[in-house]
């Protein structure tokens, strides 16, 4: 449970830090702070998170493998801005001064989400192996 809150902390962090930045003058779609859009984008971000937490929390294991894809797809993004971002500082269109807290708030949501992946489909003991 606290992993899935942490890594909603972090995508939603990403976000903001993301129209903080020049990211945000990208292109038509981008979200600028204090939009609208980016209320609604970090709006549906928490409720895709939550919801599925909500759900999970009720019992229903089978939750856990929907909440897997969504971790999953959290995880390309996260690895596909910062290898975008990687490739904009090596094409020399933005400085890594600019997007750095994007780039750490990326890399922290990957190694989150990595680390979700391998506490929510780890093996448990059984009482005679603990025995």
């Amino acid at each position: 449970m606290i992993m899935t809150l942490v890594s909603a902390g972090f995508f939603c962090g990403m976000l903001i830090a993301a129209s903080l930045s020049p990211l945000s003058d990208s292109g038509p779609h981008a979200n600028k702070f204090d939009s609208a859009g980016l209320w609604i984008t970090l709006g549906g971000v928490l409720a895709l998170y939550l919801v599925s937490l909500v759900i999970y929390l009720m019992g229903i294991d089978g939750m856990r493998f929907i909440m897997a894809v969504f971790c999953g797809i959290g995880l390309l993004i996260s690895l596909m801005i910062g290898f975008a971002i990687m490739i904009l500082i090596q094409l020399s269109m933005v400085e890594l001064s600019q997007l750095h807290s994007v780039l750490l708030l990326s890399g922290a949501l990957a190694i989150t989400n990595m680390v979700w992946f391998f506490m929510a489909f780890r093996t448990r003991p059984s009482i005679q192996q603990r025995v």
